[in-house]
């Protein structure tokens, strides 16, 4: 009962507004664990630093983790939190790591060998043939690849795992239950037979992550392959892949980001506004 209370707790102060996730660990190891911080008076609260809306906020926050449990038990997810030992050892090691995942696949991905692939969406040709050949040899080598699930570099990586009949891992810049992009829900759902979805928000937040979660989180080494990459290019594929936007990809990235997030319009963060990431091939390895 303890460890569902402590999990229960992670879960309720991940709801509240305002509250990093280092703050409020170093919170839970202060009164010991997130359940406390949860239950505690706010005066108490405010003597170690919280302001009184902050104090507020978490005050109110327990009232809305059932919900939450609801919604991720909808989503067919399940959550890890900070103190799980299922939780990746090398995301705890980041200065602010998240106080929950939600996982849709199988947990035990998450603690296989593994390297992430990652890139820009509007890649060349030549970069979603080196992602390819990367995510391919790796599958074929039984080493999890692990990418964004964005389009570009990101779902090429995905796919090729998936012909070769290999494990692969997203993490997603939204809450579990809302893919984007929107045509990605096909291999989101294969993504979920032979590995996993990852999100470091409790549900389907309402609101796109900006290019930069830590997709690498499951690897220690850097490998960058970028280099390679863009001296193999041809002048013509590098203007194409760096390119700006025309108005019309804004206008479809927009439409495609409300409607993996339930709203009408962009979201905070989302394709329509975010910076673009770099060209293909940067990896990490365990």
């Amino acid at each position: 009962m303890d460890g569902d209370r402590e999990q229960l707790g992670w879960l309720g102060l991940t709801l509240v507004r305002g509250l990093e996730a280092g703050r409020a660990a170093a919170l839970a190891r202060t009164l010991g664990g997130p359940s406390r911080v949860l239950g505690a008076p706010a005066a108490v609260l405010e003597d170690h630093g919280v302001s009184p809306a902050l104090a507020a906020e978490i005050g109110r926050a327990g009232d809305r983790v059932a919900g939450e449990l609801r919604a991720i038990a909808g989503a067919g997810a399940t959550l890890v939190t900070l103190d799980d030992p299922a939780y990746p050892p090398l995301l705890r090691q980041i200065a602010d790591p998240p106080l929950v995942l939600t996982i849709r696949g199988r947990v035990a991905s998450l603690a296989e060998p593994a390297v992430a692939v990652v890139g820009a969406r509007r890649a060349s040709e030549y970069g979603l043939r080196v992602a390819e050949e990367l995510a391919g040899g790796l599958a074929l080598a039984g080493v999890t690849v692990v990418s964004g699930l964005a389009t570009g570099i990101d779902g090429a990586a995905h796919r090729t795992a998936l012909d070769r009949g290999g494990r692969t891992v997203a993490i997603m810049g939204t809450g579990i239950d809302a893919v984007y992009p929107a045509w990605h829900r096909g291999l989101a759902a294969e993504i979920v037979g032979e590995g996993a979805l990852v999100s470091e928000f409790p549900r389907a937040v309402r609101f796109l992550n900006a290019p930069g979660s830590p997709v690498g989180f499951l690897s220690d080494e850097e490998v960058k392959a970028r280099a390679a990459a863009e001296a193999a290019e041809t002048p013509e594929e590098r203007a194409a892949a760096e390119a700006p936007e025309t108005e019309d990809q804004r206008a479809q990235e927009a439409a495609d980001a409300a409607e993996a997030t339930g709203t009408d319009e962009p979201q905070a963060g989302s394709a329509a506004g975010a910076a673009e990431p770099s060209e293909a091939g940067e990896t990490r390895s365990s």
